[in-house]
């Protein structure tokens, strides 16, 4: 507002006033939106959005409880956006949103789904080279009893061991060339971070106890 006095004398006090002049507690969207029980809706004409091609109501939607009162997500209407990719006009409405609000929405709301247990534990060869000997890792401990995966995804080694704590398994174990050749790995609990190492025997006893 500063800004805008210097450029034109008087237009910010001109903009304030309209505003409040122009109050208005409802108009068709809200009538036509009280219609289908969406009834907790306010108009704010001093709202803008960033985008030149909005040609109608544009619209934000926020959390109302206290511990989180933020924009969730903005949009409007647009009716001439289509014909810049063609010559078809077609009108419609479109919104943006963040993963991080909606996260932080679920999370005062306490909606955030529980994670599914994914295998046990989550073997991990480090390169593509030694996908067989995860295999047979895997295969061992699986004759033991333990539930086990083998990601052979080409993904790096931290993604990997993300997805796999995304996934809720409860442990990883590497394979790398110096273990194959060791025969022995570390098993990696995901909870707490505590690491046990050993031969395979060791690591499936320590997994049942």
């Amino acid at each position: 507002m500063e800004e805008l006095r210097q450029i034109v004398p008087g237009a910010a006090e001109a903009i304030l006033a309209f505003l409040e002049e122009s109050k208005q507690t409802d108009n068709a969207v809200t009538r036509a939106l009280a219609e289908i029980g969406i009834t907790n809706v306010e108009i704010d004409r001093s709202l803008a959005r960033g985008f030149d091609y909005y040609t109608g109501t544009i619209f934000e939607i926020f959390d109302n409880d206290p511990k989180n009162n933020r924009s969730m997500l903005g949009g409007g209407r647009y009716d001439d956006l289509t014909s810049l990719f063609g010559d078809e006009r077609i009108g419609g409405v479109g919104f943006g949103m963040g993963d991080v609000t909606m996260r932080d929405f679920l999370e005062t709301h306490e909606l955030l789904p529980q994670k599914k247990a994914g295998a046990l534990v989550v073997v991990i060869p480090t390169e593509e080279a030694l996908n067989l000997e995860g295999e047979k890792a895997a295969t061992r401990l699986r004759a033991a009893g333990v539930s086990v995966t083998v990601d052979i995804s080409t993904k790096k080694l931290g993604k990997k061991l993300a997805a796999a704590d995304h996934a809720g398994s409860g442990y990883v174990l590497v394979v790398g060339e110096d273990e194959v050749a060791r025969g022995e790995y570390v098993l990696k609990n995901l909870a707490d971070g505590t690491e046990v190492s050993g031969a395979l025997t060791k690591i499936a006893d320590a997994i049942s106890s």
